[in-house]
């Protein structure tokens, strides 16, 4: 049986039945920290894997940010290709849905929403190395 288009759904087409997933937060405005290659953010920034087509399941539709600017960081040196910069902002109730996805890390799963313009969520950008 086919699917109809997610039509009143916030989120775009491609995500799948059930994303974002249960235990999501929508409601909470947060303050995140993303890895990023320049010293200012582009779109280009905040593409997820199912965009850049690595992956394919709900996690691949999101976005990933970190908890604080000391775990982004601390990611950033164990994947040096990801980017040298990490940039800060807020999400939640305007932006998309996000969930705590590893206490440990500190990675956090962002959903945006379909029309928002991601990288205007994100302002401050800082080197992650001297």
């Amino acid at each position: 049986m086919e699917s109809s288009p997610k039509t009143s759904s916030p989120y775009p087409d491609y995500f799948p039945e059930g994303c974002p997933e249960q235990g999501s937060t929508i409601n909470d405005e947060r303050e995140v920290y993303r890895i990023v290659k320049g010293e200012s953010v582009s779109n280009e920034d905040f593409l997820s894997y199912k965009e850049l087509g690595i992956k394919d399941d709900c996690r691949a539709c999101g976005v990933s940010v970190y908890e604080s600017l000391e775990k982004a960081i601390h990611y950033a040196s164990l994947r040096p290709a990801l980017g040298r910069m990490v940039a800060k902002g807020v999400i939640g109730k305007d932006s998309g849905e996000y969930r705590l996805t590893c206490p440990r890390s500190g990675h956090i799963c962002w959903w945006p929403f379909r029309d928002v313009e991601r990288s205007n969520c994100f302002s401050e950008v800082v080197p992650c190395f001297p």
